[in-house]
């Protein structure tokens, strides 16, 4: 059990996924998430916690481009083997029992933001932007491509399609995207609460 938290949650980069569905950050890495499974004895609950990571809006090509640098526009600064705490966690997804009672058992997933738009990008066409170092960068809006990719890869992978219960939030951005992109009409024809 995650009596005392500190488990490490796995890095996915959905490499071939993202290669097949064009699911790709501003800088073009594949999109990412992380995961920290449920201890064995606590996975037959079916019981889910699914955050998506906040960090604002680009606005432009130079915002966007910005971004293909640090925080918000890359999954190439993703660390494998992070802490709740590593990682900025806390509250539901919290997996410390003394903490976090009701929730820290779960399954819980950090969908990684890295397309600027709360995951709402569809574009097929790379954007162009020549920063001040004069080389032309082709950037990626494809954040909604990354999410459907996340949802797939947990379905077919990790058995979120037999989930009991399943919790979804975000921050910021991602928070915004819970509601523009419609996520909870994924479970099909199971009951929404909330």
């Amino acid at each position: 059990s995650g009596a005392g938290g500190g488990r490490p949650y796995r890095l996915v980069k959905m490499a071939s996924r993202a290669e097949a569905m064009g699911a790709k950050c501003l800088d073009g890495t594949p999109g990412a998430f992380y995961i920290l499974r449920a201890p064995e004895e606590h996975r037959p609950s079916g019981q889910w916690l699914i955050h998506l990571q906040g960090g604002g809006w680009c606005y432009d090509e130079p915002t966007c481009y910005n971004r293909t640098v640090e925080f918000g526009g890359t999954s190439s600064l993703a660390e494998d083997n992070q802490t709740a705490e590593q990682l900025g966690l806390q509250g539901l997804m919290s997996d410390n029992c003394s903490e976090n009672p009701t929730f820290c058992n779960f399954t819980s997933v950090l969908v990684t933001y890295c397309d600027g738009a709360s995951f709402s990008g569809n574009r097929e066409k790379q954007v162009f932007y020549t920063p001040p170092s004069g080389e032309r960068i082709g950037m990626y809006l494809r954040g909604r491509r990354i999410l459907d990719a996340v949802l797939d890869t947990l379905m077919e992978d990790y058995g979120l399609d037999s989930a009991r219960d399943v919790l979804v939030g975000g921050d910021s951005a991602g928070g915004l995207a819970v509601f523009n992109q419609g996520i909870t009409s994924r479970g099909g024809s199971r009951t929404t609460r909330g």
